[in-house]
């Protein structure tokens, strides 16, 4: 995943620990001023400075130790993919992502299905859990990462999913408690894959 560095930059201030409510509060602001410019890029707003289009075109790796940070072993590995039915299950991101995977070219090759964790925190950790904010980082991560097609940020749970010869379909099974081996389990989200 590409993100736009500033959002990067804001999130990496907010999870060093430090972080003051002005600093997170100006991490907010910046996610809602990069949606509004990649929503007015995708109404074809032709207004936008070239300023606005670098603020969300300047992009980085999300994680350079997943395979963002192996774009030549990646691309080597979609070429040899290219033509295949190929979905891609994936955990330890701790939250629950849905994505095309596209080359260099912006071809798509595969689809992945990625786990969030049972007990390992994700974006929660970071945004806490108040519905509207993460609502809102759902909803801007989704705009302005590329390819992203869901996300849940603060759910703890796992995948279910199921191959056949033309599709896969995943479901998105989150638990509503961790602390206890009592637990209820809905399905937040089913996407069936064409394969």
């Amino acid at each position: 995943m590409f993100v736009p560095a500033e959002l990067l930059i804001g999130i990496g201030a907010v999870s060093s620990g430090n972080a003051t409510p002005e600093v997170f509060q100006q991490l907010l602001n910046t996610i809602s001023e990069l949606s509004a410019i990649k929503a007015r890029v995708l109404n074809n707003d032709r207004s936008l400075t070239p300023s606005d289009l670098s603020r969300i075109n300047t992009v980085v790796p999300y994680n350079l130790d997943a395979w963002d940070g192996y774009p030549v072993e990646r691309e080597k590995l979609f070429a040899l993919l290219n033509g295949k039915k190929t979905i891609v299950l994936a955990g330890d991101t701790h939250n629950a992502w849905n994505s095309n995977l596209t080359d260099v070219n912006g071809d798509k090759v595969g689809e992945e299905f990625a786990c969030s964790s049972v007990t390992s925190p994700g974006f929660e950790g970071l945004f806490g859990t108040d519905p509207e904010t993460v609502a809102g980082i759902e909803q801007a991560f989704s705009l302005l990462i590329d390819d992203l097609k869901y996300f849940d940020a603060s759910r703890r749970g796992y995948v279910m999913a199921e191959f056949t010869s033309g599709s896969a379909v995943a479901e998105y099974r989150f638990v509503d408690n961790i602390l206890s081996s009592v637990y209820n389990t809905t399905i937040g989200k089913t996407i069936t894959a064409d394969i």
